[in-house]
């Protein structure tokens, strides 16, 4: 699916037909315009898929999120960034150590590096406590 420039309007449709078991959730949300509420459920939703092992089902949403992030406009980055990314802290306590580094090998090399960013700019904040 060719994507345009994914904005505050059409990232829910996106969401949708790619996370087809929650698409009623996303589209109730949408309607109230609560973007960050879509994210958690998609969030929640990956959460849901490891929980009950199927990782290649949860990396492949990662993929169209790294799609959604790498052709969204700035608050859908910035969204992504903060609701999706910073999720994966939640998945990583989860998982099993080797569910871990499979699920980590599969994530989109962007996001691994916005993760990467985040868990050092964490550290710094705690070594300053």
């Amino acid at each position: 699916m060719a994507m345009k420039k994914i904005d505050e309007e059409n990232i829910a449709h996106y969401l949708a037909g790619d996370c087809k078991e929650i698409e009623e959730e996303i589209q109730q949300l949408s309607r109230k315009r609560n973007l960050a509420g879509v994210l958690q459920a998609v969030v929640n939703f990956l959460r849901n898929l490891l929980h009950h092992n199927r990782l290649p089902e949860v990396l492949a949403h990662l993929q169209f999120l790294a799609r959604l992030h790498r052709s969204g406009n700035r608050y859908i980055r910035y969204l992504i960034e903060n609701l999706v990314v910073r999720s994966f802290e939640g998945l990583k306590r989860q998982c099993q150590q080797g569910q871990w580094e499979s699920l980590y090998a599969g994530i989109p090399v962007q996001l691994q590096h916005i993760y990467q960013r985040q868990t050092a700019e964490n550290l710094i904040q705690k070594s300053k406590r």
